[in-house]
């Protein structure tokens, strides 16, 4: 069996009686981009209920709420009484990050507050959006019934139009009078 030794370099070298010692770097820190969410069970369903009207996920719904920081004029809080759990934690690259940590720290907050507000902030956006579409449509609703309607014509009243405007052949002569008739009284 041959055995062979090593030579394994040292930290120190020796010369001419003194210690030279290298110089240690220090350990670079991993960077860790995780960004924990911690939400109470209350923002967690409004959250839901959020993803549901935007019908994405409840990870991407967090995550574009988070990265669309520098888009968002004023941070919304949540006010509650329990003390918020973990509930998710994302991971971002230092692009991403360090701006995050930065505007944490503009608006005097945690870098958890911070991402709080921005995932409550976009859950009230959510709602109000969808308030206001449902306003819209509602509106386009009572226009759209006003669109087709019945005229009921009394026999004395049929005799005045057609002695008026000529015989009725179909309705449609009728509905295109009264359409020219209500465009002159309107303008």
């Amino acid at each position: 069996m041959k055995i062979t030794k090593e030579k394994l370099e040292s930290n120190e070298a020796k010369k001419r009686g003194w210690i030279w010692h290298k110089k240690e770097e220090p350990a670079e820190k991993p960077y860790d981009g995780k960004v924990k969410v911690r939400i109470t069970e209350e923002e967690y369903n409004a959250v839901i209920s959020a993803c549901h009207i935007n019908s994405q996920g409840y990870k991407t719904f967090a995550r574009t709420a988070i990265e669309g920081f520098d888009k968002v004029d004023e941070l919304i809080q949540p006010q509650t009484e329990k003390d918020p759990q973990d509930w998710l934690t994302l991971e971002f690259n230092k692009e991403v990050k360090e701006p995050l940590d930065q505007a944490a720290n503009k608006a005097r907050m945690t870098l958890e507050e911070f991402v709080r507000a921005l995932v409550w902030t976009k859950v009230k956006q959510t709602f109000k959006d969808q308030k206001e579409q449902d306003e819209r449509r509602r509106e386009q609703r009572r226009k759209e019934s006003y669109r087709a309607f019945m005229i009921r014509l009394e026999p004395d009243l049929i005799q005045q139009y057609e002695s008026k405007y000529g015989k009725i052949n179909n309705t449609t002569d009728i509905e295109n009078t009264l359409k020219n008739l209500l465009q002159k009284e309107l303008a």
